[in-house]
């Protein structure tokens, strides 16, 4: 695996344990059963280049008023969107960053979403194929 973008992060959030999965060209941070964040770094940076945080729906209008220099992303339609990007362009990008870390280390339940899970496929029963052996006759 390739190292993450913007990894102070992961050192902000010490001593929690993490893990780190790559996603879709990003890396996604989970800690116990939530997903944090995703850290994305493009070499062309977009609007949504910089570290999306997991809002719960419940929560997105108190965190972008708490933060309002949270945008929605663009990748995933109409706003506002439960996913929050903070814009590696952004002035107070890092300050923001150690902010929200700090929340996240105090187990503040307005950041981290708890994946849907998939639901599971059913293997279709396939019975067993009979091949018929022909006798070889010397």
């Amino acid at each position: 695996m390739k190292k993450p973008p913007f990894d102070f992060v992961l050192d902000a959030l010490e001593p929690l344990e993490l893990r780190i999965k790559p996603m879709f060209g990003a890396y996604a941070v989970y800690h116990e059963s939530k997903i944090l964040m995703i850290l994305r770094k493009k070499a062309t940076p977009d609007k949504d280049t910089g570290i999306w945080f997991g809002i719960p729906d419940e929560f997105v209008s108190e965190i972008k008023n708490e933060f309002p220099i949270l945008k929605d992303l663009t990748l995933f339609g109409t706003p506002p969107t439960a996913w929050q990007v903070l814009r590696e362009s952004e002035l107070e990008f890092e300050e923001t960053v150690f902010t929200i870390c700090a929340l996240i280390k105090k187990n503040d339940k307005r950041i981290g979403r708890i994946p849907k899970m998939k639901p599971l496929k059913k293997k279709k029963f396939s019975p067993p194929i009979r091949i018929k052996v022909k006798k070889n006759n010397k």
